[in-house]
């Protein structure tokens, strides 16, 4: 299968080829709209990962142009859920972080809860630390993560929450909005969880008062 990249930050895009080639996908890539309507003309792709913010144009308008020339190709925003995942995987095998997948893996539709209780369960028992989790609000799989007394999971849309739910609230889990973010926002949000520390002092008093009473785990 034959996809074409078209993201204008060349980090991203190289993360996002490197991920797509582990998988044994060939990859083209265009930086720009001009470069990407030149080649689509040239070639019919399997699938086209189409970013919507371009230097000199907009994606969506690069879509309505393919629709015309009656292309064939699976089109795929990169900004959505699926698309997000594989660039966070990249992030996180560009900076030879290890990480445990545990889905979805495939784009048919699923319910969240089957892939939250895995996340939280791993991060409660020590697994894996931190988690990151996403879907097409957040709120699903946020909620579900939740659940687990073990859990503090924050829903972060910028770096700003991403910091202060780490040094306020020591959350373990970061979720993210995948629809409702743009691919170069969700990896700086990601950074940033990753590198800020639990202040501690005060903050500490009231995580301790999250969990229910009762129902902790010894």
């Amino acid at each position: 299968m034959k996809v074409l990249v078209i993201e204008d930050d060349p980090s991203l895009r190289e993360i996002i080829c490197r991920s797509l080639e582990k998988e044994r996908y060939v990859t083209e890539e265009a930086p720009d709209f001009q470069t990407a309507l030149e080649k689509t003309a040239d070639y019919t792709y399997d699938c086209i990962l189409l970013d919507i913010m371009l230097p000199d144009g907009n994606g969506l308008d690069l879509l309505e142009e393919l629709k015309k020339e009656n292309k064939k190709e699976k089109i795929q925003k990169i900004a959505d859920d699926n698309g997000m995942k594989a660039i966070v995987e990249g992030y996180l095998e560009a900076n030879n972080l290890e990480y445990k997948d545990f889905g979805t893996f495939s784009s048919e539709s699923c319910d969240y809860a089957d892939f939250a209780h895995p996340c939280a369960e791993a991060v409660e028992s020590g697994e894996c630390y931190p988690g990151i989790a996403m879907c097409g609000s957040g709120n699903g799989i946020a909620m579900t993560l939740n659940k687990h007394q073990g859990i503090r999971a924050a829903i972060c849309w910028n770096t700003e929450l991403a910091s202060l739910a780490r040094r306020h609230n020591d959350a373990n889990v970061l979720v993210m909005p995948a629809r409702f973010i743009e691919p170069e926002v969700a990896l700086e949000i990601v950074n940033t969880f990753l590198h800020t520390d639990f202040e501690g002092g005060r903050h500490q008093r009231r995580i301790e008062k999250i969990p229910v009473p009762g129902l902790c785990k010894k």
